[in-house]
This record gives C-alpha cells, structure tokens and sequence, in this order.
C-alpha cells in the first residue's frame, strides 16, 4: 500500500521509468466532504510530494512519453465551487522550474467533456510528446481536438462531426484513432479513423460495429434543433422531438424536460434512459433544453444561473 488511510485516491499514471506515479487525491476525505483534489507524485516506498493543491479541482495526470512533463485537467477559476468553472488542460515541467501552462483558456465550450465538475476522459500525448489530443464539448456535441503541448498556440479541431465523439484508443504508432460515436437517434458504435485534422468533407472514418442497424427498423428520427433568445436577449438551444404522424400544424401535446444538474447539458447522443422517442410514437413531443447553468456553452453561460437559481434559467424556457 503507497498511500496512507487519510487520503482518498482518485487518478493516477506511472510515470515512464515505472519508478513512481503521478495522482490526484484529496486530504480530507472523499467527495461527500471536500471538492479539493490536489496534485501529486508518490514512488513506490509511499514518500510522496504535493505538486499543487485547493482550492481548485486537479484530474486525470498524464506523464509525457519522457517522462519530463505532466499534463492534467484543472479548474480555470478559484475560488468558486468546481460546478461552476470550465476545466482546462494544463502542463507543467516535472522539475518546477517553470510554471504550469494552460493549453485551453480560449476554448470556446467546455474542453474536458460534458462536465464541469471533472473530465470524460484523460488527455493524450503524441510519441513526440508535441501534442495534447482530447475530447471536448462545444455546445451539443463531442469532437476530437488537439493542442501543442509547448502552449501558444490554437487549440485545433480534429473533427467537427454532430453528435458525441469519446472513447479514444490510438495504435502505437498513432496513426489511428479508435472512437465511439453517437448521435440522437443512433447508438454508439466503434469507428477507426486517420489521426489528421479533418478538412471538408475528408473525415470518412471506417465504422466497426453497427449497433445502429439494430434500432434502424424502428425509424428514429433526429430532434430539430432550435435556438431562441431569452428575455433578456441570452441565447438558449433546446431540441424538439416531434409526435410521428401528426400534420404541420396541427396541435399536439408537448412535454418539457429539463436536465439535472444543473452544471450538465443535454448532449447530442443517443439515450436509453430517456424515452423522448417512445413519447414521440405515442403522439407526444418533447422540447429538451439547455438553459442558463448548463456546460460546454461558455463560462458566463454556466455561471448564469448563480444565486439566481430558477429565476433567468426558468426564463429561457418559460
């Protein structure tokens, strides 16, 4: 055992030369009571060292292939509770000699995923170490993107596709990609990809499974994605599953849903939990939302609803 009872353990990475391991933990205990989680490296005799520590929320290390850097996902903004500030991926020099550097603090959405509170998934480096590859949010949708590890430069979309990219697995060389990838009305499947930006038109990735055939007899329909402006001029999207069969313009009934959270977002992804196309064969539709609160939108967007819960947020639909 490397670590002692006081602390709870949350991500960690072995370092390249196997001699010790980068982790995030947090000192007083699990989440129930605290949202710090700091940033370490412990060996393997259990002599461990804190890197960085609160108020903000340390994710996902990730030692470069030499071993000389650490990558990590950390809350943009301190000291307001980790729901409330976008994650951004950050790098810092294993031997301290220079400050940590954030790759994402321009990124228009939200770069760790869906959440606000944490990330979907760990970055990824390049062989070269040169790049930092990750999945990121933009308002409804997941998508590949990638940033130089060394800072100063544009965060670089590798795909643009509507749906929820995740799930990424390279070959050794990395040359391909290997990803998820589902939409409203398509479950996810496996699909393999060149890593290279794409360009209109060239993203052809070769599909591996087809899950999708399995639902395709059912006829699933995607949402129409609507926009409209709040009270207050902000700007909110929602998606509107229409009732089958029912005639332009003829009244049916219309079943709001709101997501939890409420710092989450209804994503552009195929759901099992949520029968908003059963409803739909069954004559009803249903208006799903973003509003004020919800991530990948911005940080002015996710903040939106502070100390004014179900006041402007309650506006954007109402």
């Amino acid at each position: 055992q490397l670590s002692d009872g006081t602390t709870y353990v949350y991500d960690f990475d072995w370092h390249p030369d196997g001699s010790r391991l980068a982790y995030t933990f947090d000192p007083k205990g699990s989440e129930g009571l605290s949202e710090d989680h700091h940033l370490g490296v412990i060996d393997l005799d259990g002599k461990s060292e804190t890197i960085a520590d609160g108020p903000v929320k340390y994710t996902a290390p990730r030692w470069s292939p030499d071993g000389s850097r650490l990558a990590y996902w950390r809350d943009r903004a301190e000291p307001l509770d980790v729901y409330l500030t976008v994650n951004d991926l950050w790098v810092a020099d294993s031997d301290k000699k220079t400050a940590p550097t954030n790759l994402t603090k321009d990124f228009p959405g939200s770069p760790s995923g869906r959440f606000s509170s944490g990330a979907d998934e760990p970055p990824r480096w390049s062989p070269d170490g040169k790049w930092l590859w990750f999945v990121g949010a933009e308002r409804s949708n997941l998508n590949i993107y990638r940033v130089a590890s060394t800072g100063g430069g544009k965060v670089e979309a590798i795909t643009r596709v509507e749906g929820e990219i995740s799930r990424l697995s390279f070959d050794r060389a990395f040359r391909y990609v290997a990803f998820s990838w589902t939409d409203f009305a398509n479950p996810a499947d496996l699909f393999v990809s060149e890593t290279k930006p794409q360009t209109n038109g060239s993203f052809a990735p070769r599909q591996i499974t087809h899950a999708r055939k399995l639902v395709k007899k059912y006829g699933l329909r995607m949402p129409e994605r609507l926009t409209w402006k709040s009270p207050d001029g902000t700007e909110v999207e929602g998606f509107l599953f229409l009732p089958r069969g029912t005639a332009d313009g003829k009244p049916a009934p219309l079943m709001f849903d709101a997501h939890g959270g409420p710092a989450f977002r209804w994503g552009n992804a195929f759901s099992y939990r949520y029968m908003w196309h059963v409803f739909a064969d069954h004559g009803i539709g249903s208006l799903i939302f973003n509003p004020r609160g919800s991530t990948a939108y911005g940080e002015k967007f996710l903040r939106g609803n502070f100390m004014g819960f179900g006041q402007g947020d309650f506006q954007d639909l109402m």
